[in-house]
């Protein structure tokens, strides 16, 4: 049982952390006040043009919507996104 519990807490970290993550296209790469976008399109670079590139450990690229998408299987898979000082901001707000 405590294995589950352990499972189901991982891959609710793993949903708000790609919901946080897979910020929707119709944001742009230019809008005004934008911190960070990580397409995933083949990487984990940051289009904003802030330099918050992104580092993804077990998973795999795939056919997506528009280009390439990294599917992550709920496990082990994670992103790390920049460990900067301006990506501490408060409130904050995700679209998909």
């Amino acid at each position: 049982m405590l294995y589950k519990t352990a499972l189901v807490g991982r891959v609710f970290s793993l949903l708000i952390l790609v919901l946080f993550l897979l910020c929707s296209d119709a944001i742009g790469a230019t809008e005004e006040g934008l911190i960070a976008h990580w397409p995933l399109d083949g990487d984990a670079k940051d289009a904003s043009g802030n330099g918050h590139d992104g580092v993804i450990q077990d998973a795999k690229w795939v056919d997506g919507n528009t280009g390439k998408a990294a599917e992550f299987d709920g496990g082990k898979g994670w992103m790390n996104g920049s460990r900067k000082k301006s990506l501490e901001v408060s409130p904050m707000s995700c679209m998909f």
